[in-house]
């Protein structure tokens, strides 16, 4: 998922029941499903009994409202787990390089 698709991610494209989150791609108007495992189904679960009924579902515990960006978060974690020079969508190429064993990658990219 682009970083744009994970923010402004709401509830109603997320299913538990098959464990999909259905994501909309901005350059067809389709949505495409990214399947989710154990442990991020989890995360979600526990998002949602938090989320004081948001539409979306990463919201800013200050505002209240979906985040925007997340460099300065994602800087500070970096910088706390001594990581230099990582990027937010350096994810979205370790994600593809670790699982392109595994699975086909190319469609959960979006590539």
């Amino acid at each position: 998922m682009r970083r744009g698709d994970q923010l402004n991610l709401r509830w109603e494209k997320v299913d538990f029941q098959r464990d999909v989150i259905y994501v909309p791609n901005s350059k067809t108007g389709k949505d495409y499903g990214v399947p989710m495992n154990e442990d991020f189904r989890n995360t979600l679960l526990t998002l949602r009994s938090e989320s004081n009924n948001s539409d979306f579902v990463f919201i800013n515990p200050k505002t209240k409202k979906p985040y925007t960006d997340l460099k300065k978060a994602f800087g500070t974690a970096c910088r706390m787990a001594g990581i230099r020079d990582l990027h937010w969508h350096d994810l979205r190429h370790t994600f593809g390089t670790s699982s392109q064993r595994r699975v086909a990658v190319r469609p959960r990219l979006r590539h």
